[in-house]
């Protein structure tokens, strides 16, 4: 149960939403490009920049800790893999994965120069987005999505070149889907796909989950989610399995929730505030010591502006309201005595507090290293830069 200033609640997802497996087809070694065509291209694959930088206070740059920074990137998959190498079929040796014909993924054995051609009679087009292991057997899947002659979405494909076998991951309501991330989001074998899937009239459809392992799409969906404005993946309850971090926008786009998809269980926690009026995930760090990080977000209410803590570990929220504009962290990091981070924040009229899960209120300091130590010494009045998604 959720406590402290906030209204949350958990829910169970959407059914597993319908999926089709296919075989692969074979076709010619002429379909195939040639060995010195292939040898001769670049591995084309690039990510978005996985997020955006922006400074919480334009005073430079203060010490802070790769932990302090969102990972694994939440950017979005957005471009094609046109060659590449990687062991498909589970022999150690690298097996070269390219386009052919537009229509068509091509695979060359390595270690046996067989060449193996996958395509399906509805595939016009194939974007190619990333190579993983989505089953947790020996090979990596390519994973890919498929388009007919009108551009629109055939299917997000997965093509086992271990068992020469295609599944092949499809649903009437899915009119787009944008791929972010291929993580470990429930602690089993085999990375999950994660995307977001928008209807025919454009509106957000789900968060959906493929576990490609059993050959399911978990959807995750809620009638007050009318956007994502951005996406984190996250260790926030010290358990097995990464989670995945919703900023979720109302209809009039303020914000409704900090979401959190626990996908191990299947459940979703929702951790919001009816006097939010806008708001936004600032960083995430562990301010406790213990096991899950936390979330730390910025909002603007009614009553002023502040910070919330999420702890998502033991599903309680800690708010820190102050009038004025929105307080800007100036540095976050240990303090000597005890484990986890320490927020030193300037509030309105250039006072300093030190936030800590320890006090139970702001405590003023007069310079951000008497309330935290810093391994690399002090940072004082000077803006931390934090890393932020693009969605």
């Amino acid at each position: 149960m959720l406590t402290g200033d906030t209204n949350g609640r958990w829910w169970n997802c959407f059914p597993p939403l319908a999926l089709w497996v296919v075989a692969g087809f074979g076709c010619t070694q002429n379909d195939l490009p040639s060995s010195a065509q292939l040898s001769g291209q670049a591995d084309e694959r690039a990510l978005m920049p996985a997020s955006q930088v922006f400074a919480v206070k334009e005073q430079g740059s203060a010490q802070s800790t790769a932990a302090d920074h969102p990972k694994p990137s939440s950017g979005v998959i957005v471009s094609d893999i046109n060659f590449m190498q990687a062991d498909t079929d589970g022999d150690k040796a690298l097996d070269a994965v390219a386009i052919c014909q537009n229509t068509k993924v091509c695979i060359s054995r390595g270690r046996t120069n067989e060449q193996i051609i996958y395509s399906e009679p509805a595939w016009v087009s194939v974007r190619i987005l990333d190579v993983q292991d989505t089953d947790g057997r020996d090979g990596a899947e390519v994973i890919l999505q498929a388009f007919d002659g009108e551009g629109l979405l055939v299917c997000l494909c997965v093509i086992h070149d271990a068992d020469r076998s295609i599944a092949s991951y499809q649903d009437t309501g899915w009119k787009s889907v944008t791929v972010h991330a291929v993580e470990d989001t429930d602690g089993l074998a085999g990375r999950e796909i994660v995307f977001l899937a928008k209807d025919p009239l454009g509106a957000l459809r789900c968060l959906c989950v493929i576990h490609d392992r059993s050959r399911d799409v978990q959807s995750y969906q809620d009638w007050e989610w009318s956007s994502v404005k951005s996406l984190w993946f996250e260790d926030t309850d010290g358990k097995s399995g990464m989670e995945v971090v919703l900023e979720v926008q109302n209809s009039v786009e303020q914000l409704s929730c900090i979401c959190i998809i626990h996908d191990a269980t299947q459940r979703v926690m929702k951790y919001s505030n009816s006097s939010w009026i806008d708001g936004r995930i600032i960083l995430l760090t562990d301010t406790n010591g213990q096991t899950g990080t936390e979330i730390v977000i910025g909002y603007r209410s009614s009553f002023g502006s502040g910070i919330a803590v999420i702890h998502d570990g033991n599903e309680t929220i800690r708010t820190y309201t102050f009038r004025g504009e929105l307080p800007a962290i100036q540095h976050v990091g240990p303090s000597s005595r005890h484990k986890g981070n320490d927020l030193c924040v300037l509030v309105e009229r250039d006072e300093l507090v030190i936030l800590a899960d320890r006090y139970e209120q702001p405590v003023p300091v007069e310079t951000c290293d008497q309330g935290v130590h810093s391994p690399s010494g002090p940072s004082v009045h000077k803006g931390l830069q934090l890393l932020r998604p693009s969605v």
